[in-house]
């Protein structure tokens, strides 16, 4: 059975200032997915299987939606929050959307789509496409419900030298983790997207937003990805910080470097480190002994410098060196 919740969640990453930051701030980065390694990753494809009449419809709300708000986007920049500047958005958008809409009639008769054989429903669809793109354009911040996967320690873990930080969700509120579904297709129907955009159907609008930022493909599953949807951008943690673990190949000067940056933190973290399992590919988890950075920060001593604490040993006097006849 499918998980619907989970309680512990890993993520795997390089040391580097920015980590560095996010750590000393407890803070989460929501990346745009057109940053993700996956090209597929958050691209659906459009599949109409809706009459025009919806189509038009649809695409209207979607525009007018759009423009609407980033309307009000800039309008609050400009500092300009009256109901006069709200009532200047939603003029802008019906008119947008308006001429987006005639755009379209009036290529319809355009000869260069005469191979199509419904050119206004493909020239709807392919404008859907676009806005829903845009209409769904959020933050993802990814995660893994494995800590011990050697192939993520190498692909996001910068080759074991990096880090993984363990997350839970003890935290008021709960925070949403949702769960990646492997395989299936990229096809969204526009019926689908009409139930949830123009009827405002909860149930839709669910299972087109699981569609559109939960699916990947099935050679992906190794991954046992979880994700957390937001606004695109740095942010407060909503998980609380339990652990860090430090890579097989991770330096003793990063250890140390993070151990101390870390060590006066309020809700105290738990260190630990991977290390490999004798005679198979296996990771296994340890408590950090902090053997490796014990001798650490060294001061670099010359042999006199090191020695010149200890007396001059006694030459024998009968000794050859000593001078003796």
């Amino acid at each position: 059975m499918t998980p619907k919740s989970i309680k512990t969640v890993y993520r795997y990453r390089q040391i580097n200032e920015k980590t560095l930051d996010t750590l000393a701030h407890d803070k989460v980065y929501f990346a745009h997915p057109a940053s993700f390694n996956d090209p597929l990753d958050c691209k659906p494809t459009i599949e109409s299987d809706s009459s025009d009449e919806d189509l038009r419809e649809l695409l209207r709300i979607l525009v007018t939606t759009r423009i609407e708000r980033e309307t009000e986007h800039l309008l609050k920049k400009a500092k300009l929050k009256s109901e006069k500047a709200r009532e200047f958005a939603r003029k802008r958008a019906s008119i947008e959307a308006s001429r987006e809409l005639s755009d379209i009639e009036y290529n319809a008769n355009d000869p260069e789509y005469c191979d199509i054989t419904n050119i206004q429903e493909h020239l709807l669809r392919y404008q859907i496409e676009k806005e829903i793109l845009k209409h769904y354009e959020r933050g993802v911040c990814c995660f893994s419900s494995s800590y011990n996967n050697p192939v993520l320690w190498s692909h996001y873990g910068d080759q074991h030298r990096g880090i993984c930080i363990v997350y839970d969700s003890d935290r008021l509120p709960k925070p949403i983790i949702n769960l990646v579904d492997y395989g299936g297709e990229r096809n969204i129907k526009t019926s689908l997207i009409f139930d949830a955009v123009v009827k405002k159907s909860s149930t839709a609008l669910e299972a087109l937003e699981k569609s559109i930022l939960l699916r990947k493909a099935k050679e992906w599953k190794y991954e046992k990805e979880w994700r957390m949807i937001g606004e695109i951008g740095e942010s407060d943690s909503p998980l609380r910080m339990r652990e860090i673990i430090f890579g097989v190949r991770c330096p003793a000067s990063m250890k140390l470097m993070i151990v101390r940056a870390m060590e006066d933190r309020l809700e105290k973290l738990k260190f630990s480190e991977m290390q490999y399992v004798a005679g198979s590919y296996k990771l296994k988890k340890n408590q950090m002994d902090g053997e490796d950075i014990a001798f650490l920060p060294y001061t670099a001593l010359s042999a006199t410098e090191a020695f010149e604490e200890l007396e001059p040993l006694e030459t024998p006097q009968n000794s050859p060196i000593s001078g003796s006849a």
